[in-house]
């Protein structure tokens, strides 16, 4: 019982953080957007236009760390995914080791004994490797978080700037 809500947990902390994400890259999208249609292209000086212009070059660079963020994301999903498969597959065929062949009732695979050892130790070599793989592409969808987080900080404070800025100008 307590498995089946952390996994509801898990499912709905992981929903929430994907429509965030989805709504940070569309936002800082239309964000660009919008500054691209009002920017007027003046010499790259020490002006508003020049502060505008890195401010969208900033929120670009959080976008583009937005989609790296869910790619990484998703790759870590599809690892923990194959990993939790060869998982159960490892665990079926080591509960139902015997010498007689075993047959896969799903595929109609049939083992023998001796291929059935074969995958398990297969199996079990891929599995850490699986999870060392997995925190891998997870450490760096954080590193993408940071950094779209960062980019989009800093990019707005620098649009603000220029704002102001020109109303001095």
């Amino acid at each position: 019982m307590d498995e089946v809500r952390s996994l509801q947990a898990f499912e709905h902390w992981r929903d929430a953080n994907q429509r965030f994400d989805y709504f940070v890259m569309g936002m800082t999208g239309a964000l660009c957007a919008y500054i691209a249609q009002s920017w007027v292209p003046r010499r790259i000086s020490v002006s508003p236009s020049t502060a505008e212009l890195v401010a969208l070059l900033l929120l670009a660079a959080s976008v583009y760390a937005g989609f790296r963020r869910a790619q990484e994301a998703i790759h870590t999903f599809a690892i923990a995914h194959q990993r939790i498969r060869l998982s159960e597959r490892r665990g079926k065929l080591l509960s139902n080791l015997s010498d007689a062949p075993l047959m896969n009732p799903l595929s109609g695979e049939v083992f023998s004994r001796e291929r059935a050892e074969e995958l398990i130790d297969a199996w079990g070599e891929a599995i850490p490797r699986l999870g060392v793989e997995a925190d891998a592409t997870s450490h760096a969808a954080g590193r993408w978080a940071r950094a779209r987080n960062r980019f989009l900080f800093v990019g707005f404070l620098l649009l603000l700037a220029a704002r102001v800025w020109s109303a001095y100008v």
